[in-house]
């Protein structure tokens, strides 16, 4: 057997010098930097409100199959928001639209979220299964509470588009047959 000191080796490394040491602390000082001013080129965000531009209102509803879902719950991610109804002939439209927009960019970050405005429930499940929509948000929680969300958001009428981008902002509003373009959704994604 060996001694313990052949075993096991140390190595002595050279100490970095002066010049070394003060590249690293350069190298440091700058990241810290570029840092700062990359968090810093955020604009403040703007106050609530339901025009384009402004931070959207909070809200939260019921989904049909049970699930409370609230607005902030896709922060980060941009929002298509469709208020409709199953007796609406230009929502049988603009639903077909909001779901093709929504199959071709959920995979980079776009949500859906389909805000119903039938008085019963059940209206709205049969017609989504009718369409073969069964994959897809639907909030209603009661007639009172999705209108109460009318209200807030100011909906003239219905079918009506919102796209809310990943940090809250309003960056759409309109009444079908305004759909948002690809064009506006790449934008924000």
């Amino acid at each position: 057997m060996g001694s313990r000191n052949s075993l096991t080796k140390l190595v002595a490394l050279p100490r970095p010098s002066k010049k070394v040491w003060v590249a690293l602390g350069l190298l440091g000082i700058g990241a810290v930097v570029t840092l700062v001013l990359l968090w810093s080129r955020d604009e403040p965000l703007p106050p609530y409100g339901t025009s384009v531009g402004l931070r959207a209102p909070e809200f939260a509803l019921v989904a049909l199959d049970g699930k409370k879902v609230a607005l902030s719950d896709y922060r980060g991610q941009v929002v298509l928001v469709l208020f409709w109804q199953s007796t609406c002939p230009d929502c049988g439209k603009a639903l077909p639209e909001a779901r093709r927009l929504w199959e071709k960019y959920r995979r980079r970050g776009l949500a859906f979220l389909g805000i119903n405005l039938d008085h019963d429930p059940q209206t709205a499940i049969q017609y989504l299964q009718s369409q073969g929509y069964t994959d897809q948000l639907t909030l209603w929680d009661s007639f009172e509470a999705a209108m109460g969300v009318v209200t807030l958001y100011e909906v003239p009428y219905v079918p009506f588009f919102l796209i809310v981008d990943r940090r809250g902002i309003l960056r759409f509003r309109g009444v079908y047959p305004a759909v948002p373009t690809e064009a506006e959704l790449e934008r924000w994604l």
